[in-house]
């Protein structure tokens, strides 16, 4: 059988979907980082690949304190429970920390949240560059946001004049 049309006609039984991938830098002082990103997630129906992260909808991507968007395109994964994301090490300052991904699967309505909260750099924490991080359930996803919420307020309430 021709590799290639077998190849062809896998792709023509899955749906392709649009994931949206929301990644978090860390708010430590140098956090961000200019290296490139690669992400690859991973499901009960398969992976989609190493992809680089680019062209978030931010001018910048990847700096301190800040949430950045991207669309990754593939295959419907069916339920997510596994990432692999890091960087390649390139460029002046390219350590990063790294706090959070959520992935929204528009076919499910799912989001998926992968915490990290540590370093991917070679000369911090354990020296690696990449990390493999595993769903969590949506209910930590609630708790995070009334918790982020609430520090929100907190703040507000106290910086009132």
């Amino acid at each position: 059988m021709n590799n290639s049309w077998h190849i062809k006609f896998i792709f023509l039984l899955l749906p392709v979907t649009v994931y949206e991938v929301h990644v978090a830098t860390g708010e430590l002082w140098n956090a961000g980082t200019v290296a490139n990103v690669y992400i690859s997630v991973y499901g009960e129906k398969g992976d989609s690949g190493s992809r680089q992260l680019f062209r978030s909808k931010s001018s910048f991507s990847f700096l301190r304190g800040q949430t950045d968007t991207f669309s990754l395109e593939a295959v419907h994964l069916g339920d997510l429970y596994k990432i692999v994301i890091g960087h390649d090490g390139l460029g002046p300052g390219n350590g990063w920390f790294l706090d959070d991904v959520v992935i929204k699967d528009p076919t499910t309505d799912r989001e998926y949240a992968f915490f990290c909260h540590r370093w991917l750099d070679q000369g911090e924490d354990d020296g690696k560059i990449a990390r493999e991080l595993y769903a969590r359930d949506n209910s930590i996803i609630f708790g995070r946001q009334k918790l982020e919420l609430s520090r929100k307020e907190t703040v507000r309430f106290y910086f009132w004049p």
